[in-house]
Parts: structure tokens; C-alpha cells; sequence
């Protein structure tokens, strides 16, 4: 029934990402959104990348969104970049490089109830396109504002999270609730 919904959710979100392909040579966006029992919702205008990730790690521990997840919990916003090889430990990461989703800069932005994730994603041949996020960051994250509005319109939160899997530990979010007020 998951995938059955994100193959329609996919279909609707891939003509808001056309744009991203066209100018920046983004094949794929992702979108993630992290709450606090550890679940995850995920969606990407690639389909078949998401039913991948959702047949393969549905209800797995995925190690590098537990760490930028629990970065942006502290600072209200972080970004990474997934480029060069991909950490042999690392199934998800390397799951995705062998599907050529990769150089990646990853946006994160907490919000009251949960932390959202926007993956901007290319090829693993596309090392150029690094100079691309750098440069243009401002749009992409004036690109984050657009896809959530247009995203609310597609499914409610209520559906996010029924859709949602265990994706990072739920420790992430109390431990660094309990540090705010001492820093």
C-alpha cells in the first residue's frame, strides 16, 4: 500500500521538479520528513529510487540521517553535501551511489513537530555540479519554501505520517531537547 502511494505521489511531484532538471541538471529531488519516534516519511520524483529505498531499508536505522538530522535539531538548519565515495560501512549510501543517485547537497530545516529533508541529487559522474549548490544555494532553498507549499496540496500531514517508517533512532530528537536550553 506504501508504494502504491508513493507511485502516485511520484507522479505528482516529478512535474515540480522539472525545472530543477532543466537548468541545474538535477534528475532527482527527495524529500524527507523526520519525527520525533524515530519515523521518516520519504518521497523523490524518481520512483523507482523510492520504492529501492523503501523495499530495502523500510524500518532500518540509516546512520548518516541520524547525524545531520541530530546537527539540524541543534542548529535549526544544516546542510551537507554526499560527493567522492560513499562510506563502505554504509548501506544506504552505498545502495543509492550503485544507482548513480549521487552528488547530493542535502538541506535540512527543523520545524516545531519534525525535521524536513530536501535532496538535490545528480549523477555520480556530475562532481561539477557541487560548484552549482555552492553557488546557488539561495535558490534552492527558496526552492524548499516552493516545494513544501505545493507538497501540502498533494498530502496532508496527517497521510506523511501514517506513511511513515522507522528510519532514526527517537533518542536523536529528546536528547536534543533536553540540551536546548543549556547551550
Amino acid at each position: 500500500e506504501r508504494i502504491e502511494l508513493s507511485e502516485v505521489i511520484c507522479k505528482k511531484i516529478k512535474p515540480l521538479c522539472e525545472p530543477l532538471s532543466h537548468v541545474f541538471n538535477i534528475p532527482t529531488f527527495a524529500y524527507r520528513r523526520f519525527f520525533s519516534d524515530g519515523t521518516c516519511f520519504n518521497i523523490s520524483s524518481n520512483f523507482e529510487l523510492t520504492k529501492f529505498v523503501q523495499e530495502n531499508f523500510t524500518e532500518k536505522i540509516i546512520s548518516n540521517f541520524e547525524n545531520e538530522v541530530s546537527a539540524t535539531l541543534k542548529c535549526g538548519k544544516h546542510f551537507a553535501l554526499r560527493v567522492g565515495e560513499p562510506d563502505p560501512q554504509n548501506n544506504y549510501l552505498l545502495a543509492i551511489y550503485d544507482r548513480n543517485v549521487w552528488n547530493t547537497l542535502s538541506l535540512y530545516q527543523k520545524n516545531s513537530e519534525f525535521v524536513e529533508g530536501f535532496y538535490f541529487t545528480s549523477t555520480r559522474d556530475n562532481y561539477q555540479i557541487v560548484d552549482e549548490y555552492i553557488n546557488n544555494l539561495e535558490t534552492f532553498e527558496k526552492f524548499t519554501v516552493y516545494f513544501k507549499e505545493k507538497f501540502m496540496d498533494i498530502l496532508s500531514g496527517e497521510e506523511v505520517k501514517k506513511a511513515s517508517f522507522q528510519t532514526i533512532p527517537p533518542k536523536d530528537f529528546y536528547e536534543n531537547e533536553s540540551t536546548e536550553g543549556t547551550n
